[in-house]
């Protein structure tokens, strides 16, 4: 199986797995096999590999979404890393791989002279609030994500200063 390949098998575990949870964060329009490709194609596309296969990955780039230039990021005008799509395959989740790989994304970024690392979350997502707020994320505001279902389009942004 290729990384392509693995990486959308991991994305639709992990979308069905939260459409279990009433989480209706993700769907067949994002992420999708295209994101990926492109991700992969630009080079931020970042897996983490146990057992040998792909238990989590995440695309880390500069691209933020218009609707976040409401947000109060603090500082203004840090150099921002911006954290999409982070997974972990629902047969590794409970296993700390979470952190491993959101620790992964700070070093990362301190190694590529970021200032901040920056992420949106749905709002009823708790397990993700978790674990970003665990590690320092800090809420900075909220967003709409217009084209979500009715009572899922509330996403909140956190950022960390590294």
């Amino acid at each position: 199986m290729n990384n392509l390949t693995e990486m959308a098998a991991l994305i639709a575990a992990c979308s069905q797995d939260l459409r279990e949870q009433e989480l209706f964060q993700w769907d067949e329009s994002y992420p999708n096999r295209v994101f990926f490709q492109e991700a992969i194609a630009e080079g931020h596309a970042h897996v983490l590999w146990v057992q040998n296969r792909i238990a989590g990955l995440v695309v880390l780039d500069e691209w933020q979404h218009s609707s976040w230039e409401a947000i109060a990021w603090e500082p203004a005008g840090s150099r921002a890393l911006v954290v999409h799509s982070f997974a972990i395959h629902p047969h590794f989740q409970g296993q700390r791989l979470g952190s491993a790989l959101l620790e992964c994304c700070e070093a990362w970024a301190v190694s590529h002279g970021f200032d901040t690392l920056r992420l949106d979350v749905f709002a009823e997502n708790q397990a993700a609030i978790r674990l970003y707020q665990r590690h320092g994320y800090r809420l900075q505001g909220r967003i709409v994500v217009p084209g979500k279902p009715a009572g899922h389009q509330d996403y909140d942004c956190y950022q960390k200063r590294i």
